[in-house]
């Protein structure tokens, strides 16, 4: 796994970037099994960082804790969800598009024959979801 702080910039254990207001996900056994969603990097430092668990409060770990959960960066929606390529998605004012591609850093969307590249700070500030059939209701076919 990656260098976990240089001189430069804190990196994930993958060695991507980390910096605030990005999210992290684990990808060890110790994080899964606690069920952890991807979390909202609030602040980090030489020594320790901290995170926003959707629906908990901001917890502070030591900076070994990136390694020992496998803390990866992570592109996710505005519910938290992650995002990946060929995904459908819409934007809160109803655009619906698609995505093309995702990596750690930023996700390129296809919307009304327009290509755009955005990083995470772009999906919040656009309301970005994905638009799954699954996530909602069903109607029940021939109830009365």
């Amino acid at each position: 796994m990656g260098n976990l702080f240089d001189a430069a910039k804190p990196k994930d254990a993958y060695g991507n970037d980390l910096e605030a207001e990005c999210f992290v996900e684990p990808t060890t056994q110790h994080g899964r099994e606690w069920g952890w969603k991807p979390a909202k990097l609030i602040s980090i430092d030489p020594n320790s960082f901290s995170v926003q668990f959707d629906n908990w409060s901001t917890l502070t770990y030591d900076i070994t804790a990136i390694s020992f959960y496998g803390l990866r960066r992570a592109i996710v929606d505005k519910f938290g969800r992650n995002i990946k390529a060929q995904m459908k998605v819409k934007t809160s004012n109803g655009a619906t598009g698609y995505v093309t591609m995702c990596n750690e850093k930023d996700a390129q969307f296809f919307f009304h024959g327009t290509i755009r590249l955005y990083r995470q700070p772009d999906i919040m500030k656009y309301g970005i979801v994905i638009d799954n059939v699954e996530t909602k209701a069903r109607a029940c076919v021939g109830c009365t």
